[in-house]
């Protein structure tokens, strides 16, 4: 399964996300009146799939932020106030996409209010956070031009998803 897994969860599964999501609701429905929003820490135990098919089942860890992004709106909603959705990750977004995390494509739909890069379990004070900044921003810009939710932007993308358009998503509506 991969370094030091033994133990994770597979989110192949849908019982996997189907019990975090329980726990993401209960957190929301007990303390959504006292949280300004949900961090998903990917960067806890960086294990999500099996090795040999995290960067196939990266659009299921993707529906899977649909569905909590959709959890956070709907009391956010019942609140009649905002709350946040963000997401700590691995530096660079070829580590993220080699563990099943496509979170280029999380950005491009509005999933996440904001997002924080690490590593596991200990700082690092030398994190490369611009240059992130700039992988992620070259993996967006092949949105440019693009007119309308379908519309497909591949040329010159370096992005793992191959850059399908999403112009105009608010969110966890466009997630299908």
């Amino acid at each position: 399964i991969g370094y030091n897994s033994a133990g994770a969860l597979d989110y192949a599964h849908p019982q996997v996300r189907e019990h975090k999501l329980a726990l993401i609701r209960e957190q929301l429905e007990r303390f959504g009146p006292l949280i300004d929003g949900v961090d998903l820490d990917f960067m806890r135990f960086f294990v999500y799939f099996r090795a040999d098919e995290a960067v196939a089942n990266s659009q299921i860890m993707t529906q899977f932020l649909c569905q909590v992004r959709s959890l956070v709106d709907s009391c956010a909603a019942s609140l009649g106030r905002p709350l946040l959705l963000s997401a700590r990750v691995a530096p660079t977004l070829a580590d993220n996409m080699e563990k099943g995390l496509d979170v280029a494509e999380w950005v491009r739909r509005g999933l996440l209010d904001f997002v924080s890069i690490g590593t596991h379990w200990r700082g690092d004070p030398s994190l490369p956070v611009g240059q992130f900044r700039s992988d992620l921003a070259a993996a967006l810009s092949c949105t440019a031009g693009c007119s309308g939710a379908a519309a497909s932007c591949t040329s010159g993308c370096s992005g793992a998803a191959g850059c399908s358009c999403t112009t105009g998503c608010s969110g966890a509506a466009d997630c299908s």
